[in-house]
């Protein structure tokens, strides 16, 4: 799958090959945000796992 979306960023066809799987694009924006979402995936789904202490969105482009 690696080498898959590697050969997508080298034909710059990435994006566009994510919008088709997935057209519409999510809301979350800014890092307040995604904590609020995790900790309500958290709060369904891990009721006993411990408190989350930090949410932040991470790059993933250039990691390998």
């Amino acid at each position: 799958m690696t080498a898959q979306v590697q050969k997508l960023v080298n034909e710059k066809r990435l994006g566009d090959t994510i919008l088709k799987r997935f057209p519409v694009a999510h809301e979350i924006k800014t890092e307040r945000a995604l904590y609020d979402f995790t900790i309500e995936l958290k709060n369904q789904f891990l009721r006993k796992a411990p408190p989350i202490s930090k949410v932040v969105f991470g790059s993933v482009v250039g990691r390998r």
